[in-house]
This record gives C-alpha cells, structure tokens and sequence, in this order.
C-alpha cells in the first residue's frame, strides 16, 4: 500500500523567511521557514538542508546539502567535494485560498469519522479534512488548522478557541509531488526533520499534526513546549496527546518486502540522468546527498566525495510487497 504523498509552497502572507511560490525548489538569501531539513552535522551540529544546484558549473543539478555557513549547495562529484552558489531548497507547497474554497490536490490530513474508532490516515474515509494554515489578525503568525467541504474558511485553534479565517493556504500536491507520511508520537514530542507548518506568535516554530478526537481526526498544530497536539474542535481548541506529525518520507534502501517508487527525482547528471535525494550517517552526522537509480549514496565530506553502498535512506514512496 503506497504511503499518503504530498507536497509544500507559500504566498499570501508576508512572513520572515517564508517562501512565496508554488513549486517544490525555492532560491533564497537564506533558509526558507519552509525547508526541508535532511541532516544534521555530528554532535547535535547544525541542522542539513535539502538542496540542489551546479547548473552553471556544468555539474548537472546535483542534490546535496547547505547549512548556514556554507558558501552553497554542498555535494560530492568526481571524487571531490563541491560547494555552488547557484542552488535552490527543496521546500513544502502551498496554495492561497479563501472563503471556504479547497484546490482540487488539497492534501488529506484527517476524516470526521475513523474505521474501527482508530488508526492512522490510511484509515480515513470521506468526508475529509485538509491541512490549511492562517495568519490570526492583528498578529504576525501563521496557525496550521484544518479545513473541509461546507467550511467557509480555515479552522484554527488559538487562546484556547475554534477560530475561522477566510483568507488561508493548503497544503497542495504539486507533480512530482515530494514524498510525505506520518508518524505515531505523543507528549509534545517532534520527530526529527517534521515539516514546518507555521510560526507562533513568539516566534517559535509550529509543526502539523493530526489527533483522534470524537467523531475523527483533526489536523491541527504541535511544539515541544504544547505537551500534545493542539486542534480545533467545538469552538474550543483542545489538547491531545497522542497524535501523528507530517514527515518527509525517507525510507531504508535495502529494506525487505518493500519496493522502493523512485518517484521524486531531484535532480539529473550532466548526461540528464535522473538523481534522488538520500542521506546517510557519515563520521557521526547525518548526511543529504545524490543517488542514481542503481548506483550508491554520494555526498561530499572532508573536501572529498563520500558513497555509502548501504544502510542509508532514500526520499521516494515505497510499496509493500510481502514474499508469497
């Protein structure tokens, strides 16, 4: 069964460092708020992003990583390590909507009922909720909610209300469209790498989550400092524990009875053949970089080209292919 895929893009709301375009690859003068975070350097280091560049080098468009500091997109090639200027973030996408109006690749985040009472999204049935976000007026945040059919804007939770406002943005699948899931977690836990989906009004981060309350599950919002997954609910805005957190899906090579889709190319040899994105522990980090369909996982470290033959995770879709 192929996991829920989707992707991520901004533009409606002047926000710091968020992106304001619809596609899945940005160019800016610095980390978009909507990056997608990929690794991470040794010893709890700076955190990795996803990039691609090295056009105008005559790389092709390699896949590799940049963190602040870097003078580009970090990557492996001919043996050496090599850092671009000319680069661009893989980002999440989003789509300015109003007056209860949701795109027609509107993402899936929840349903008003579940099979069994439980489960996760894969459980869901009609009628849906879709991720949705909205900047609260009067404030320079960005609160993720929930949306569906019939609502006539995007529901958010916040000071402790259900809130209503007209003018939002969903979460879209754009073609290709990047490799998303969700993961099981509770307590104000966020998994490692979790998409950005907001910032609250004192700065700090907001990530999506979905929780199980009465009659379904509720796209809502999560930081560490909530103790559970916020959504709107009733009017009021309500507190869950245990919840799921959207999560770029980067799944092991190599792992039994699964087939890997290779749906999400991101980048292309200077003979345009197709690369993705992967990454692998090196010298105690965690490191992004470039995969041909056959070939192993290359990131640049050290001033050299690095390649992991195994044990390292690709961006891609999979299918679950039990032996018979």
């Amino acid at each position: 069964m192929k996991r829920i895929v989707f992707s991520i893009v901004l533009g409606l709301f002047c926000l710091t460092n968020f992106t304001f375009a619809q596609t899945n690859w940005v160019t800016s003068s610095s980390v978009p708020a909507d990056a997608i975070v990929g690794g991470q350097e040794s010893g709890g280091g700076p955190l990795l992003y996803v990039c691609h560049g090295g056009t105008a080098e005559g790389y092709g468009l390699q896949p590799g990583k940049y963190r602040p500091g870097l003078s580009g997109c970090d990557f492996g090639i001919y043996g050496l390590e090599v850092t671009v200027p000319d680069f661009q973030y893989l980002v999440s996408s989003w789509k300015n909507e109003s007056g209860g109006s949701i795109p027609s690749n509107a993402v899936i985040g929840g349903c008003t009922n579940t099979s069994g009472g439980s489960g996760g999204l894969g459980g869901c049935y009609a009628p849906y909720y879709f991720y949705c976000r909205a900047t609260i007026p009067g404030h320079s945040d960005l609160q993720p909610g929930k949306i569906m059919t019939g609502f006539t804007g995007c529901h958010v939770s916040y000071g402790g209300q259900e809130l209503i406002e007209s003018s939002y943005q969903v979460l879209v699948a754009l073609n290709p469209a990047m490799p998303l899931t969700t993961v099981f977690t509770s307590g104000g836990n966020v998994p490692f790498g979790a998409v950005r989906g907001g910032i609250d009004v004192g700065g700090q981060t907001l990530y999506m989550c979905t929780a199980t309350y009465g009659n379904g599950q509720h796209p809502g919002k999560v930081r560490q400092q909530f103790g559970a997954c916020y959504i709107p609910y009733g009017g009021r805005e309500v507190a869950v524990r245990s919840y799921q957190v959207l999560v770029p899906t980067w799944f092991n090579f190599g792992a039994p009875d699964y087939d890997l889709d290779y749906d999400f190319g991101t980048g292309h040899e200077p003979n345009v053949t197709v690369l993705y994105t992967c990454r692998g522990y090196f010298e105690g980090g965690l490191h992004p970089g470039s995969k041909t369909y056959a070939g192993e996982c290359n990131f640049g470290w050290g001033g050299l080209e690095q390649s992991l033959s195994g044990g390292f995770d690709i961006l891609t879709d999979w299918t679950y292919n039990p032996p018979k």
